[in-house]
């Protein structure tokens, strides 16, 4: 054993955990430091809303579906165009018609075009963020393929529920909630998976999170523009009306 005054200690530093670890030469203890993360409000806004939905559960089944690559992309888009069908009628009826619209609403047939591309892209980043939950093996990295895709299930079904809350029950402010609370999900969910899948799925994301944006204003536009009118009575279109 070396004398107090002949001590020497091995110092490492790890670029990839960004920690320090202090090692005693004859390896009678070791000392491991980690720094804490520099706090932004970006990162604290990212933390808080990983918490909360660490606290989410997901049953088998939507572990299962987004490992098939065909089902991954198929379910979003099937679901979205059953979801969209009833309002075929409402947008083509006298109340839709009546609305003042806000600046910039694009034709009506944009929506069925730009919407499937935006479910089969949100469908292939739940593809990826399994498989970076299945094969990595970094339990920080499978943490937060796993907290994103709880978002994307979370957000799927925030987004399957605007289409009846602004077209059938004509719940314009329910209809805005609905959509800023799918807006901020996304954006967290883009934030949260673009390390797990190395920044793909960032490119598949980002213009959903753009479109999301857009839509909120037109949203909103339409609520604000609208205020103090009739909803008018809930009607649920009938197949050959």
């Amino acid at each position: 054993m070396r004398s107090p005054r002949d001590q020497y200690y091995q110092v490492f530093l790890h670029y990839d955990t960004h920690s320090i670890q202090v090692v005693d030469p004859d390896r009678e203890w070791t000392l491991d430091y980690h720094p804490p993360p520099p706090t932004t409000t970006t990162t604290t806004t990212l933390l808080a809303a990983m918490s909360i939905f660490d606290r989410i559960n997901l049953p088998p089944l939507l572990l299962n579906l987004p490992r098939n690559r065909v089902i991954a992309v198929g379910l979003p888009v099937v679901l979205g165009s059953l979801g969209g069908y009833p309002t075929a009628k409402v947008v083509k009826s006298g109340w839709y018609e009546a609305q003042r619209a806000p600046p910039g609403r694009p034709p009506r047939q944009t929506f069925g075009i730009v919407w499937p591309i935006l479910y089969a892209s949100m469908g292939y980043a739940s593809h990826l963020a399994i498989k970076a939950f299945d094969t990595s093996l970094s339990p920080a990295t499978k943490d937060a393929a796993l907290t994103g895709l709880k978002m994307y299930w979370v957000q799927l079904g925030l987004n399957l529920a605007w289409t009846p809350l602004f077209f059938i029950w004509k719940q314009k402010g329910l209809a805005l909630i609905d959509i800023a609370a799918l807006t901020s999900t996304v954006v967290t969910m883009t934030q949260t998976l673009h390390e797990p899948t190395e920044g793909v799925s960032t490119y598949l994301l980002a213009p959903y999170c753009a479109w999301l944006s857009f839509a909120t204003y037109l949203n909103g536009g339409y609520w604000w523009l609208n205020r103090g009118m009739p909803n008018g009575s809930l009607s649920f279109p009938r197949r050959g009306e």
